[in-house]
């Protein structure tokens, strides 16, 4: 039986700070072609991420993990 991995994502207007349980902390930046490579190793591990809903800075990661088919949970930063 495999695991689910979950990734938290924190949303920043210029990057995104990445924590992933097995790789520990990365920070990538928030734009299409980082998001898109983001979602594209998301899928291939098939990991549930989790974010907040960042006043449209979260666009760019929903928009790449919606395209990958990658399952998340975008949720009420409160």
């Amino acid at each position: 039986m495999t695991q689910q991995v979950y990734v938290g994502v924190d949303v920043a207007k210029d990057w995104l700070n990445i924590y992933h349980p097995g790789r520990g902390a990365a920070r990538i930046d928030n734009t299409p072609a980082a998001a898109r490579s983001f979602a594209a190793r998301c899928a291939k591990e098939g990991a549930w991420i989790v974010f907040e809903a960042r006043g449209g800075y979260d666009h760019q990661p929903r928009d790449a993990l919606e395209a990958a088919g990658v399952p998340f949970s975008r949720i009420n930063p409160r």
